[in-house]
């Protein structure tokens, strides 16, 4: 059984849909999955929407310039991937008449299965959301910059997922991360350095990059949760750092910028939907 089947099994969701957002108050994430008996899909947290502070602090160690002036964004309830897309989840995609521009991507001999997606670009993995919106009904896509930010922080406000802890490559630590520092030198299968924040995402610091919806800018970026987007968008922005970044980079502020066609074996994504 997939580590997605078993916990889903576990908190006895399998087979259900969309479950109510969790409260503002509440530790517990609320996870669902639109078709669990039905092929491999990305399992989703609700998130709750409300305001946060947005970049980093100008005292913030190791920080770049374009990840301020931080700011308060509001941001709607929505639903984030728990996990990064699998190699399995891509598959489906492909069998299902869809992702035909790069039916099989490249997995660097790491394999397949439950190994995060790479060698994907922004515009694939916006084929991918595509046919899992018309797979399921609902409209799922990549979450804006902002909304991966706020799911990350998980109402943390230190510098990483899981507060002010430096990262460690143990698992058992509960401030776990694949980086650098860590000699894998590969990404690992989804899920295998635990989670972090009230919602659980997992992977959200490290593994592979991670494509948002956004075009790169330091200017006029919205404070209502949206995307930014323009009409000339020669860079799309990715978050979360990498199995080969220093720490530094696994801030969740930090931002890198790639061109929209460019493949890489620490690019990968995660997804969003909407909720009613």
């Amino acid at each position: 059984m997939s580590f997605k089947n078993a916990l889903l099994t576990a908190l006895g969701l399998a087979g259900l849909s969309l479950l109510p957002a969790v409260p503002a108050e509440s530790t517990t994430p609320r996870l669902f999955n639109d078709c669990a008996a039905d092929g491999p899909c990305p399992t989703m947290v609700a998130i709750v929407g409300g305001t946060f502070r947005m970049g980093s602090p100008d005292g913030e160690v190791g920080r770049y310039s374009d990840e301020g002036p931080q700011r308060s964004v509001q941001i709607r309830s929505f639903a984030i991937g728990l996990q990064e897309v699998t190699f399995a989840q891509w598959e489906a995609c492909v069998s299902g008449g869809a992702c035909r521009e790069n039916m099989k991507p490249d997995d660097n001999g790491w394999g397949r299965g439950e190994q995060p997606v790479v060698n994907v670009s922004w515009t694939d993995a916006t084929a991918y959301v595509q046919w899992l919106s018309r797979k399921t009904g609902h409209h799922y896509r990549l979450p804006t910059e902002a909304e991966w930010e706020y799911a990350a922080r998980g109402g943390a406000e230190g510098p990483f997922p899981w507060g002010e802890a430096a990262p460690s490559c143990s698992a058992a630590s509960g401030h776990a991360a694949n980086f650098k520092g860590c000699g894998l030198g590969r990404a690992m299968p989804v899920g295998t350095f635990g989670d972090s924040g009230i919602y659980g995402l997992q992977d959200a610091a490290g593994n592979v990059w991670e494509w948002v919806e956004d075009c790169y800018s330091v200017t006029g970026r919205p404070i209502d949760g949206a995307a930014f987007v323009a009409p000339d968008c020669p860079l799309r922005v990715t978050r979360g750092g990498s199995w080969d970044v220093d720490p530094r980079d696994l801030r969740v502020a930090n931002r890198f910028k790639i061109e929209p066609t460019f493949r890489s074996p620490h690019l990968g994504f995660r997804v969003a939907r909407d909720l009613p």
